[in-house]
């Protein structure tokens, strides 16, 4: 418990921080809201529906999910648009597999309202400005954020183990494509590009 705590306190300011530093503090409300109320509603009719069709019990309806982590995993989620475009893919690459591996590796239905947070997040950031200018204090609150953000997501060994692993893959992969479609590019630029002519 003690770890949380700490963790909580020392992450949660550190995210919210480097978002005010690159969107200021009109565009962190939007995306924090969207984030926490968006995910709250979302979560809610999914137990809602889950509770009809008899796939959890009635009981499940008295379970208490409070807090700013939603808001928080969104802010960490629109971070997307701040990531410079050569290191996004696998950005979005490295997230998208955690947040779906550690939504289903769960037994908790906040964990699944991480997850929805977190797409919720990468969706508004379709919408922001980016990428952000970096300095090494951006780098320093980025690192922190993206390891905060990891713990909120899949705090069990299991989960670690198992999102993680899903987390480089997909990483892994997104980046392996975006070069061969790059260069795939390339080559069909220079099969278009007409060869000069030799004089003499």
């Amino acid at each position: 418990m003690v770890a949380a705590l700490f963790v909580l306190n020392v992450h949660y300011p550190s995210l919210l921080a480097l978002a005010e530093l690159i969107w200021r503090s009109g565009r962190l409300a939007l995306v924090f809201v969207t984030g926490h109320i968006g995910a709250t509603l979302l979560v809610a009719g999914g137990l809602t529906a889950a509770i009809k069709f008899g796939w959890l019990p009635l009981s499940i309806s008295r379970a208490s999910d409070v807090g700013v982590s939603y808001g928080a995993v969104a802010v960490l989620g629109a971070l997307t648009a701040a990531i410079p475009g050569r290191w996004r893919p696998a950005w979005i690459g490295w997230w998208i597999p955690v947040g779906i591996a550690a939504a289903a590796l769960s037994d908790d239905f906040t964990d699944v309202g991480h997850s929805v947070a977190l797409v919720l997040g990468m969706l508004v950031s379709t919408r922001l400005t980016g990428p952000a200018r970096w300095t090494l204090v951006r780098y320093v609150l980025l690192a922190v954020s993206a390891v905060f953000g990891f713990l909120l997501l899949a705090h069990g060994a299991w989960s670690m183990l198992g999102a993680g692993t899903v987390g480089v893959v997909g990483a892994v992969t997104v980046e392996w494509v975006t070069r061969m479609r790059a260069v795939r590019r390339q080559l069909a630029v220079a099969a278009l590009t007409p060869e000069p002519a030799l004089n003499g």
